[in-house]
């Protein structure tokens, strides 16, 4: 199943802007571009943004949640590393 970023805002309910400004950033991007441009995302994609509003409301800085993210870290990981933060 593919989905345009209007879909992922929708079921994530975050904002169009929102996640184009993480896809600037490096932090989500689309898992396919077709020859038109548009961008396509799939179900994992949908699981990445999810980890990151976990992320955020753990109180972790947008460059820190990279690095979580990138190092596949477990959420009880995060947690851990959050107490100390």
């Amino acid at each position: 199943m593919k989905l345009l970023i209007h879909e992922i805002a929708h079921f994530t309910k975050i904002r169009v802007r929102t996640l184009h400004y993480y896809d600037e950033i490096g932090l989500f991007k689309a898992s396919e571009i077709s020859l038109s441009g548009y961008q396509y995302y799939i179900e994992k994609d949908i699981h990445r943004v999810k980890k990151i509003l976990y992320c955020k409301e753990l109180g972790f800085p947008l460059a820190r949640i990279k690095g979580l993210l990138d190092s596949s870290i477990s959420e009880k990981e995060m947690l851990v590393q959050q107490k100390y933060l």
